[in-house]
């Protein structure tokens, strides 16, 4: 039979996991919006090594001390997120963190608020599908809801003693109070804030495509479908672009997030995505070419270096992009496909893969930016 202490025991090493994790999610959010992390990071970090120093010398539990010493603490933890949020020189940048990723993030409450732990994540995907304006009041309700929540949770917990559990407290409330805050701004806020260039796409994703999806794509991969796909991707893009008068061209729009499409690729336009194909069709053929021939390839691509410089007019771009595509393809089906190749070359999300896999990706990519095209047409001709 388990006993009360083994239980304990479980509870504290499960606070202690919860809080690295907590920190170390917190670190990869700053790094995403370019947000240099560590000196905030490190005041985290110092914060909860202190105060776990000070619970486990049974600080907390002098009881005759006044004003009791949890909830000093606690305000002083509340004190500083609020100071962060509004008065910090972090304050501006904190604003670019998608409202997915803040209600992502609250999947950290789970262990001591269930309900916030598990609606957090799921709206994210509903925010993540409609966007954050048509999400807007769903959202607030669910902050306020869950600001409530936090009290009570505040009220119950705020006299924990073991420093695991003062962390509860300590950090992990105020990080979910910080969260809300920042969730809450966010909804009401009328600026598109996106990820900065080269922040890349989500880690589940970019897991299951290097571990599950590309290895399977180097075995089943068929030449000849791999092109017409291309193809057919291309003669969509310039369906939709031929429906379209200047305005409707080169006016930007925000499209809702698609998967593969890095968050600050979302507010161009159709000018703007086609330039950025022009830019990456290139160097893919030279990729494909490189591999075909059995040679490996490391051009030390950067996202960043591959988005619209808008040097170019509408009516230039148009042209380009018609005669790669039309070079490109011609080239790719009379190219001897060497099925035999083992080259490969680096990718900056996915690492090094083979010449199926960059085939796959030729048609992939297209495909993605003839969404975002479809989805920018469709924001101008009935969001006017």
């Amino acid at each position: 039979m388990t006993s009360a202490l083994e239980i304990f025991t479980g509870v504290q090493l499960g606070f202690i996991l919860l809080t690295i994790f907590s920190i170390f999610a917190l670190h990869r959010t700053f790094r995403r919006i370019s947000l240099k992390p560590w000196p905030l990071t490190l005041g985290i970090i110092s914060w909860t090594a202190i105060t776990g120093l000070f619970s486990s010398a049974e600080f907390f539990q002098d009881y005759l001390f006044f004003p009791p010493r949890i909830p000093v603490f606690v305000f002083l933890a509340m004190m500083g997120t609020l100071y962060i949020i509004f008065l910090s020189p972090y304050s501006k940048a904190l604003r670019s963190i998608p409202q997915s990723r803040l209600l992502l993030l609250q999947g950290f409450c789970i262990p001591f608020d269930i309900l916030t732990g598990i609606t957090g994540p799921l709206l994210s995907i509903y925010v993540k599908k409609h966007g954050d304006q048509k999400s807007k009041n769903l959202v607030l309700i669910w902050n306020i809801l869950g600001l409530g929540l936090l009290a009570n949770v505040v009220f119950h917990r705020i006299f924990s003693q073991p420093y695991p559990i003062t962390w509860l407290s300590i950090f992990l409330v105020p990080m979910a109070l910080f969260l809300h805050i920042l969730s809450i701004r966010k909804a009401f806020s009328k600026e598109i804030h996106l990820e900065n260039p080269g922040a890349g796409i989500s880690t589940i994703i970019r897991l299951i495509a290097t571990y599950l999806h590309f290895p399977k794509i180097e075995k089943t991969l068929v030449f000849s479908k791999a092109v017409e796909r291309f193809e057919k991707e291309n003669e969509k893009i310039l369906k939709v672009v031929s429906s379209l008068n200047s305005n409707e061209l080169s006016e930007k729009r925000l499209v809702p997030q698609i998967p593969g499409l890095e968050d600050s690729s979302r507010y161009w336009s159709v000018a703007m995505t086609l330039e950025h194909l022009t830019i990456t069709m290139p160097g893919f053929f030279e990729i494909i070419k490189s591999l075909n021939a059995g040679r490996d390839l490391d051009l030390g691509i950067k996202v960043e270096n591959v988005k619209p410089q808008k040097k170019m007019s509408t009516d230039e771009i148009i042209v380009l992009f018609k005669a790669q595509t039309s070079s490109i393809t011609k080239e790719l089906k009379t190219m001897q496909y060497n099925s035999a190749s083992k080259a490969k070359a680096q990718h900056p999300w996915f690492g090094a893969l083979g010449l199926n896999s960059w085939l796959w990706l030729l048609g992939a990519h297209q495909g993605i930016h003839r969404r975002q095209i479809e989805l920018i047409s469709f924001l101008h001709k009935n969001l006017k």
